[in-house]
């Protein structure tokens, strides 16, 4: 039973080495890659924006227009009386 034991000792301190030289592979890949990945995160965002931004720009002068030629035909409307 001891025997076993040991066994098991010595294969749980192989498994926690090999699972701390993962994680520790993993982090300093992640810690690599994660200011790409931020810029390129944060180049989408701006990006998004920039877009939204022409998109309400072209809305709000489109809706200008209508409102303009709505109000011309009541004046003209109104001139006619």
């Amino acid at each position: 039973m001891v025997l076993f034991d040991c066994q098991h000792l010595v294969q749980a301190k192989e498994d926690l080495e090999l699972a701390k030289k993962n994680y520790e592979a993993l982090n300093t890949q992640l810690l690599e890659e994660l200011p790409g990945f931020t810029d390129k995160c944060m180049a989408l965002v701006v990006d998004c924006l920039e877009n939204f931004a022409v998109a309400q720009n072209r809305l709000y002068f489109e809706v200008q227009q209508d409102y303009e030629q709505l109000l011309q035909v009541h004046f003209n409307k109104q001139l006619k009386y």
